[in-house]
């Protein structure tokens, strides 16, 4: 209940993109090695071969965790990476949502209809100017602020 209305109301959230910001993909010589190891999840185990962005996913622990504010991770690299990334991130003692998608004017078109998100972090220009104003360009060597 807020100003003497009922209803139900969502917190404010934010989204931001896995590769890129919050893990970088592994170099030539690991992507090899996770690709011809012994374990049959192939999408699992080229994932843990990526590389995290400390400071990027500090400030999504700390935001999540600490401050309350819901995160939602989106991948483009499909829905089928959806459960692998999320593990990924349960292992770094982050719980949040994650989303996979296979362009980012997919997730435009999501996003034209979630009103609680109000800020997407991206680390490519041109995902700015498919995503529009909500989006905000953060390097993956900076932690990104209120």
């Amino acid at each position: 209940m807020e100003g003497g209305d009922i209803a139900a109301f969502d917190r404010p959230s934010r989204a931001c993109i896995f590769e890129g910001l919050l893990a970088e993909p592994p170099t030539r010589k690991k992507a090899l090695a996770a690709r011809f190891s012994k374990d049959k999840d192939v999408e699992v185990t080229s994932l843990r071969a990526w590389v995290a962005n400390e400071r990027p996913l500090k400030s999504l622990i700390d935001t999540t965790n600490r401050v309350g504010i819901h995160t939602m991770v989106f991948t483009l690299m499909g829905p089928a990476m959806e459960e692998p990334i999320y593990q990924w991130l349960l292992q770094k003692g982050v719980t949040t949502t994650v989303r996979g998608y296979n362009a980012i004017e997919e997730f435009s078109e999501d996003l034209k209809y979630d009103r609680g998100i109000h800020t997407v972090y991206v680390t490519k220009q041109e995902h700015w100017s498919v995503l529009g104003l909500r989006a905000t360009v953060v390097s993956p060597t900076t932690p990104w602020s209120f």
